[in-house]
């Protein structure tokens, strides 16, 4: 049940609950409802009932069946009550409080869940619209499944929960578990992609084994065996002619082509659209259920998928060419026929339509004819698909490319493409493979090795591996391959992160960098990624700002692009100290889904230090983050972050008054590299370090730590180093009288407003920490572990209060979630969530958000 853990937790509160109820599972067909009740039942030892279509031909038939699966006398009375109702045909509210008596006379509490509750005959539909209401007391409670419920249906104002399509890592996962040893990960994408989040389409789905293995292409829609055409198409259809079979065999059609031919067509067409049964997005239509369109697809022979296919080229011709060209493919064809099929998927890669790109692909792949371009159309789709955050079908197709003649420029990008996957999955920069491509082809495509080149100093970046990224920029100089914006870009940043440079010092770089900063010119992406950084490392934040907002502004990014812009936003809050603004940001980047997320060591640092910003009092949770970033720059073997993670540990032991942890881990962090002693604004430990060392008595090593952070503030000036030290001089003065006044001044200097409200936090903390107030507590849930036994199993004793609403809520802030995520998760309000939090605090005897996280600690 992958990904059904939710819906699974329903199933067990309609049956352990106490009042009686009735919970409706909504979704189209193969997105896992019968499997869902299925696995409720043996779970929870519920009866499952199964409706057919034929049952609904005859009246009261479900009743019956109902009945059967209650057994005993309220299954002989509700019988004897239907015997005599088919020839009475008494109005349903009467027999409704009929079988509400025989089950209360019953009294035995039973839970049913019935599939396909939408099969059910009028009749019998009916009286259960009037029972629900009367369920209170029966003993009865019921869960259903169905795959439509019209507006003018009797179960439509019940309760009803949609069934969501799978993830793209629960797809994948799906298709693992259903697939033979040895599928490659780049078919079972393909699988999920094609199935659009069906689970069961992804296990019906048959693949033979060359498909498995990478060797042949993969023919969509997927094959399905004993496929049936829904009776809603075929009657939706029955004046359409061969529309809806013309729709099910492109990826989409061109609404107005198809509606150009007559009246008929056309209404046929917007009968279609009303009943659901097709999708329309501007001119574009499809159709809405992949099951649907396999079962149309295989109901069709040779011949007849020949017929339609050749009124689809003729009707797209002059309004869609990707589709002619589409139907042209399983006609006579073209010369460049494959060629072209691949251009149209490339183009739409671009455009984030991934599936219709995969159609395209794999059918041009189809035909075989290995012409010569193949291997570069290959390579550019492949990496179009990357931009998209589709590695493993960037990889697929870059494996077709493979054993195929590439121009030199061709070669090097798909080299360059398969860099750049190995990178988002592995976190591994392939330097050896890119240096000996670009020896071997530095003659004959000199552009196309100055952008492996770079794009190898741009991974380096990522990592934040400056040593490496340096080297990088020194083989370019070395191979004159410099002639780029980009290289310059690389190179200030790579100044000033090593701290020998000041940023953006004037001369060439700043008037390379003034247009593109003053005039706003357009810059690619990736380059305009680079300007931001080096912005904020000058802490020009209003700049970087600007320019994010201008490439969004600009048009839609590709996924990953857009990925990298909100983590790049999230790095400017966090450096900025805007919490409000970076709690949004890091709410942004954190909840965009990723087809494929692989989250490297600085990722895992960002969100990390994010929080630790955000959450000032001691958090467990903040601390799990923190060792997270820890374990993934040991996986990643980036030892430029650790020193950034030592950071965010000493300045959590700093808040939780831990000073000779926090000492330790902050004089870890300085003596990794001798960059960061030289500009303290890039690893910001020196402040949290004189702090610590002071409070643990260590006055003098305090003293001469903040000579130093004086003096590199002066050798690189900021604002940030310039606050800095006025607040470690506040820490530092002889008297608390002159400690006070320190802190005002120190305060001034980074007012509480829109910027600067995370220092202006650690200036008034420091003050607190300094002028002797109370220590802080260790972590709530550390605090409250330490307790007694008999005190643990008081909480487990007032946990047990709490409903099973408020249980699953409770455990949502245990987990972390905030107010507005939880109720995205729990399809309510946020109102209704503060509401329901405010009657967990009174239940339980706590005041505090922590203090909730503390006790629920206790039972995990």
């Amino acid at each position: 049940m992958l990904g059904r853990n939710r819906e699974l937790a329903l199933l067990s509160a309609v049956r352990s609950e106490d009042a009686e109820d009735f919970l409706l599972f909504t979704g189209p067909r193969q997105i896992g409802k019968t499997s869902l009740l299925e696995a409720g039942a043996a779970d929870l030892g519920a009866k499952l009932i199964r409706l057919r279509r034929s049952e609904s031909q005859w009246p009261y038939s479900g009743l019956s069946v109902i009945a059967l699966s209650l057994g005993g006398p309220a299954q002989e009375s509700i019988e004897k009550q239907l015997a005599l109702v088919r020839a009475e045909r008494p109005h349903p509210l009467h027999l409704a409080d009929e079988f509400a008596g025989q089950l209360r006379a019953n009294a035995a509490p039973l839970t049913l869940f019935v599939d396909d509750i939408d099969l059910l005959d009028s009749d019998s539909a009916a009286v259960l619209e009037h029972l629900v209401p009367r369920l209170p007391g029966t003993g009865l409670r019921i869960a259903a499944s169905a795959t439509h419920i019209a507006r003018s249906s009797v179960f439509a104002g019940f309760r009803q929960h949609p069934l969501r399509a799978l993830s793209r890592e629960e797809s994948v996962e799906v298709a693992a578990t259903a697939s033979p040893d040895g599928t490659t990960r780049e078919a079972l994408m393909l699988l999920a992609v094609a199935s659009d989040g069906r689970p069961g389409l992804i296990v019906s789905a048959r693949l033979n084994q060359r498909e498995r293995d990478g060797v042949d292409p993969i023919r969509i829609p997927l094959r399905i065996p004993n496929a049936v055409a829904p009776e809603a198409a075929s009657h939706a259809a029955r004046d359409s002619d061969d529309l809806l079979g013309l729709i099910a065999l492109a990826p989409f059609s061109s609404r107005t082509a198809l509606s150009s031919s007559s009246w008929a067509q056309q209404d046929a067409l917007e009968d279609l659209i009303e009943h659901g049964i097709v999708d329309v997005s501007d001119d574009r239509v499809h159709i809405a259920d992949p099951v649907e369109r396999a079962a149309l697809h295989a109901a069709m022979d040779a011949r007849q998928r020949r017929e339609v296919h050749a009124l689809g080229k003729e009707l797209h011709n002059e309004r869609s060419s990707g589709i002619a060209l589409w139907h042209g493919s399983f006609l006579d064809g073209g010369e460049n026929l494959e060629l072209d099929l691949l251009g149209f998927a490339e183009a739409s890669a671009r455009a984030g339509e991934v599936a219709t790109a995969v159609e395209f692909a794999e059918r041009a792949l189809a035909l075989r004819s290995m012409l010569p371009g193949r291997g570069d159309l290959l390579s550019l789709l492949a990496e179009a698909l990357f931009f998209q955050g589709e590695f493993s079908l960037a990889r697929r197709y870059l494996g077709f490319g493979r054993s195929l003649q590439h121009s030199p420029a061709g070669e090097l990008r798909a080299a360059r493409v398969s860099m750049l996957c190995t990178f988002a999955i592995d976190h591994v920069v392939a330097d050896s493979a890119g240096a000996a491509l670009v020896q071997t082809h530095r003659a004959s495509a000199p552009e196309a090795c100055s952008i492996l080149l770079i794009t190898l100093a741009r991974l380096h970046l990522e990592r934040w591996d400056v040593q490496p990224l340096e080297l990088t920029l020194r083989r370019t100089v070395e191979l004159q391959l410099v002639d780029s914006l980009a290289y310059r870009l690389l190179a200030t940043i790579a100044a000033a992160s090593d701290g020998e440079a000041p940023v953006l010092a004037g001369g060439e770089p700043e008037q390379q960098l003034s247009g593109a900063i003053h005039d706003r010119s357009p810059l690619p992406a990736e380059d305009a990624f680079l300007l931001c950084r080096i912005l904020i490392l000058d802490e020009r934040y209003v700049e970087a700002r600007r320019i994010l907002d201008d490439l969004t502004a600009a048009g839609p990014l590709p996924l990953l692009l857009r990925e990298s812009a909100l983590a790049l936003l999230t790095m400017l809050e966090l450096r900025l100290g805007n919490l409000e603004k970076l709690r949004q940001a890091l709410t942004l980047w954190t909840t965009l889904e990723l087809p494929e997320p692989a989250p490297d060591a600085p990722r895992r640092y960002l969100i990390a230090a994010a929080a630790a910003m955000l959450e000032q009092s001691p958090s467990t949770r903040v601390n799990e983050l923190i060792d997270r970033a820890r374990e993934q720059c040991d996986q990643d073997d980036n030892s430029t972050l650790r020193p950034h993670v030592a950071v965010l540990a000493g300045s959590r032991a700093l808040i939780e008054g831990r000073y000779d942890d926090a000492i330790r881990e902050l004089r870890l962090a300085k003596r990794s590299q001798a960059s960061f002693r030289r500009n303290p604004s890039i690893l910001r430990a020196d402040a949290e370090l004189i702090e610590s060392l002071w409070l643990a008595g260590r006055h003098d090593e305090a003293g001469e730590e903040l000579r130093r952070l004086e003096a590199a503030s002066r050798e690189h000036p900021s604002t940030w180093a310039t606050a800095a030290a006025a607040r470690s001089a506040a820490v530092c003065a002889p008297t608390d009288a002159l400690a006070a006044l320190a802190f005002d001044v120190a305060g001034a200097l980074v007012p509480d407003g829109i910027t600067h409200t995370h220092e202006h936090a650690r200036v008034l903390a420091a003050r607190r920490r300094r002028l002797e107030e109370p220590p802080p507590t260790a972590p709530p849930d550390a605090a409250w572990a330490a307790q007694p036994a008999p005190q643990r199993k008081g909480a487990s004793a007032l946990i047990s209060q709490l409903d099973t609403r408020e249980l699953e809520l409770a455990q949502l802030v245990w987990s972390g979630h905030r107010n507005r995520e939880i109720a995205g998760i729990l399809f309510v309000s946020q109102r209704t969530v503060e509401l329901r939090l405010t009657r967990i605090y009174r239940k339980l005897g706590v005041d505090s958000r922590a203090r909730l996280v503390a006790l629920m600690s206790l039972l995990v």
